[in-house]
C-alpha cells in the first residue's frame, strides 16, 4: 500500500477535519515539515482512532527506527494493494465493532506494538526492520 502526499498543511483542510486534527497535533505553523507534497510513501500500518480519523504510519524521517503517524486526509492512495502477511484487528466503539489496525501481523496482534517500538524494545524493532526490509524488496510494497 502506498500513498502520495497532497498537502502538508492542516490549516487548509476542511474546518471540521482541521479541528479534529488540531486536538491530536500541535503545530506552530499549521504545517507538518517532514511531509513533502508529491512524495509517495509506503504505508506500514493503518490505524482507526477513537475520534473517527484514520491515520497511516509512514517512514518519512531518514534513519528513523520507526514510522510516524499521519492523518489520511493529507494523502491520496496510489496503490491500494494489501501486502502479503498483513492482517486486521478490531475493537469496540460506542457504535459497536470497528477496525482498529491494519498492518503486519505483529502490529495488529499487539495493541502496544507501536509503544514498544518507540521505546526501542528489541523484539518490536527487529520485527519492524524485517517488514521494512521486505517492503523495500517487494515491487508492490517498495518505495
Amino acid at each position: 500500500m502506498r500513498v502520495k502526499c497532497i498537502t502538508n498543511r492542516i490549516d487548509g483542510l476542511n474546518p471540521a477535519i482541521r479541528d479534529r486534527l488540531m486536538q491530536s497535533i500541535i503545530l506552530e505553523c499549521g504545517r507538518i515539515d517532514d511531509l513533502r507534497v508529491g512524495s509517495v510513501s509506503t504505508v506500514y500500518a493503518v490505524e482507526c482512532r477513537r475520534d473517527g480519523g484514520t491515520w497511516v504510519f509512514l517512514n518519512t524521517v531518514d534513519k528513523s527506527e520507526y514510522p510516524y503517524p499521519y492523518p489520511m486526509e493529507m494523502f491520496e492512495v496510489v496503490d491500494d494493494s494489501i501486502p502479503a502477511g498483513w492482517s486486521i484487528s478490531f475493537g469496540s466503539s460506542a457504535f459497536g465493532c470497528k477496525i482498529r489496525h491494519l498492518g503486519f501481523s505483529e502490529w495488529t496482534s499487539d495493541p502496544h506494538f507501536y509503544e514498544r517500538l518507540l521505546d526501542g524494545d528489541p523484539d518490536a524493532v527487529s520485527k519492524y526492520r524485517e517488514w521494512k526490509y521486505l517492503a523495500n524488496k517487494t515491487d508492490s510494497f517498495s518505495e
